[in-house]
This record gives C-alpha cells, structure tokens and sequence, in this order.
C-alpha cells in the first residue's frame, strides 16, 4: 500500500485533536505526553525516569509536513516536587512553544520534506 501525501485529521475539541490549528506559517499539530527511555524497567526511581515532552509538528498552508520540534519539559520526579507551582513542569510545558524556563533541554529538531508526512487539518 502507498503511503498518502496527505492525511486529513479533524479536529476534536477536548480530544487529542484539540491542539491542531493555523498560524502564520501554516498549521500545526501540538501535544503533551510522558515516555519512559528505551530499556526502562519499572521499579524503585520510576519518577525520575518518567519523561514530559512537548512536542509540536509543522506544515505548511496545504498540509505538507515542515519539522517537528520535540522539548523535553522535565520528569515526573520534578513535577511532583511542586505539583501547582507556576514553574512546574506540567505549567512550563502548558505554557506554550518554544520553552523558555532555563530548565528546559532541548531534545530534538527534525526537518522533513518528504511528502509521506503530510496531513492537513
């Protein structure tokens, strides 16, 4: 099966679809989640191991993949020492792109022009 150029995802609000819009550079697709590293075994210290990403996908105004950009936000451990705080990780990661807070580690940037990464919304 061929891979499409374009994948239409719809947008749901209060879904995992919520954070997908338009800005001036095209549209966007933003998220939150938590992964453990590769090989991780769970057991005592999982919350330092426990990672929160941000991560925002590109495209351009016709749907076709630009660059993802993935921020490492912190770690369970960390959120839990100030779980309300203004500067807790959750609220550093719901603060919007890109990171600010020097706490913040950036973990990746990918570029991708290829057609196979595409989707609109």
């Amino acid at each position: 099966m061929a891979v499409p150029e374009i994948i239409p995802i719809a947008h749901e609000p209060g879904y995992r679809t919520s954070t997908i819009g338009r800005f001036s550079g095209g549209q966007f697709l933003a998220s939150v989640t938590y992964a453990f590293p590769d090989g991780f075994v769970m057991g005592d210290g999982w919350e330092e191991q426990k990672r929160l990403f941000v991560v925002l996908h590109k495209f351009d105004h016709d749907g076709h993949h630009q660059e993802s950009d993935i921020w490492r936000a912190g770690t369970w451990a960390e959120q839990m020492k100030r779980p309300h705080h203004e500067h807790s990780v959750v609220a550093r990661a719901d603060a919007g792109w890109p990171p600010s807070s020097p706490a913040s580690q950036s973990v990746s940037t990918a570029t991708s022009r290829s057609s196979r990464s595409s989707s609109p919304f």
